[in-house]
């Protein structure tokens, strides 16, 4: 089981990245806009800790695709991982990430049927958007369930990463349903860890031990 942080923000990687359950950080475009932040400095700080990172690249044409992730991977290759788009394109790419030995993962994956299209390339990952798969009608939990069913049968070394969670349940079932990682805002994370039940329990742990 892996737990990253889906994070682009310098301030909430330093500090989660000093949870030992945080195995490292993904980033995608929307939340390096929210944060301001330069993807460069992203990779330089997680280097700098020493965590994984995960960077989407943008181009939509193989080669661009290609030679963008190469030149971020070229920053920091004993940890960055390219996410690379489901789609035609992006599948193209693959084989030429795989040439140079490349650690990639296929995101924006909203159905069994694009796992089993982004298998036979052996990415490193592929990422199921739990949340928006929700959303759009479908059951996140059985794609994550059959795509791991799948997995093992193949002995394929894919790793499942569900991302796109607006719940802490979202999260438990997820890896429930088989997920080997997730990708977890920080807000949730705070969620999971100040339990309000918990600080309950431990108030009357306390007050029978002065008693």
């Amino acid at each position: 089981m892996k737990i990253f942080l889906d994070s682009a923000s310098p301030e909430e990687i330093d500090k989660f990245s000093r949870f030992l359950f945080i195995k490292g950080v993904t980033t995608n475009p929307s939340l390096l806009h929210q944060s301001g932040a330069r993807i460069r400095d992203i990779i330089n700080l997680c280097r700098s800790l020493k965590i994984k990172v995960f960077v989407q690249t943008l181009s939509e044409r193989s080669n661009e695709i290609y030679k963008e992730g190469v030149d971020y991977y070229n920053l920091y290759p004993e940890g960055l991982i390219l996410k690379i788009p489901f789609s035609e394109e992006g599948l193209k790419s693959l084989n030429l990430f795989k040439h140079d030995r490349i650690p990639t993962a296929i995101t924006s994956i909203f159905s069994f049927g694009e796992i089993l299209l982004s298998l036979p390339y052996e990415p490193e990952y592929v990422i199921p958007y739990v949340n928006r798969i929700s959303r759009a009608g479908g059951n996140p939990f059985n794609i994550i369930s059959a795509a791991k069913e799948f997995i093992r049968n193949e002995q394929l070394l894919t790793e499942i990463l569900s991302a796109s969670f607006k719940t802490v349940a979202e999260v438990e079932d997820a890896f429930i349903a088989g997920s080997d990682c997730a990708t977890i805002p920080p807000n949730i994370i705070r969620d999971i860890l100040d339990n309000p039940l918990s600080k309950i329990a431990i108030q009357e742990f306390n007050k029978n031990a002065e008693n």
